[in-house]
């Protein structure tokens, strides 16, 4: 039987073609996948580092927050805020100081005979004529220390009207300690109350005062 060679090579030509088109395709497919996936990659690789920056920004944010409140508390310590102080009539801004001045100090003495006089006083907001409830004034004091003894004298003589000058963060953490202890009163947990350790205020057992700790 005689075959045809020039029709066997033809078809041997035929089904290199068809398989050389096929792992062309195939390559390219392959390429095309590896494009992708190195595209994938540097896009995870992009997002990781954007993701990390991100949080290194957001730490630093963070620790600046900090230290300004740190800042900010510290700056204050030396502050006391007392109320219902009542304001003179008297367009002589002067005046009005000399006045807040001399009460101030002799409240100061009554609350402890060994207060220092006060470095500043200053009547917070602006004065409105119509509103006959006098303005809180700042009183500011030479040294942290006087001012934690006014206000540890001032607690325990039960004076409502002398108070810390909070910062923002602490003021809304007193606030909500307030809103707890009213809870607890409301169920008439009357023993517990707020109470001020290290100069940070906490919700405070008095039912047990030596064994238990002051609880957030």
């Amino acid at each position: 039987m005689n075959v045809c060679v020039t029709c066997s090579n033809s078809k041997e030509t035929g089904v290199v073609t068809k398989y050389e088109k096929t792992i062309s395709k195939l390559i390219e497919t392959i390429n095309s996948l590896q494009a992708t996936v190195d595209t994938m990659q540097k896009q995870l690789n992009d997002s990781q580092t954007n993701t990390q920056n991100s949080l290194m920004r957001s730490d630093i944010r963070d620790m600046d927050a900090v230290i300004q409140e740190m800042e900010e508390r510290d700056r204050r310590s030396r502050n006391i805020i007392i109320y219902d102080i009542v304001e003179i009539n008297n367009d002589d801004v002067n005046a009005r100081i000399n006045h807040d001045t001399d009460t101030i100090t002799k409240l100061l003495k009554t609350i402890d005979p060994n207060a220092q006089n006060c470095n500043k006083v200053r009547r917070l907001g602006k004065k409105d004529n119509n509103d006959p409830k006098p303005r809180p004034i700042l009183v500011t004091l030479d040294s942290k220390r006087a001012a934690v003894t006014i206000l540890k004298s001032a607690r325990m003589k039960k004076i409502k009207t002398i108070k810390n000058d909070l910062t923002p963060i602490q003021r809304e953490k007193l606030k909500s300690l307030q809103d707890k202890l009213k809870m607890k009163h409301d169920k008439g947990e009357t023993f517990w109350t707020i109470k001020y350790v290290k100069g940070s205020p906490q919700l405070w057992n008095t039912n047990n005062e030596t064994d238990n700790p002051p609880k957030k």
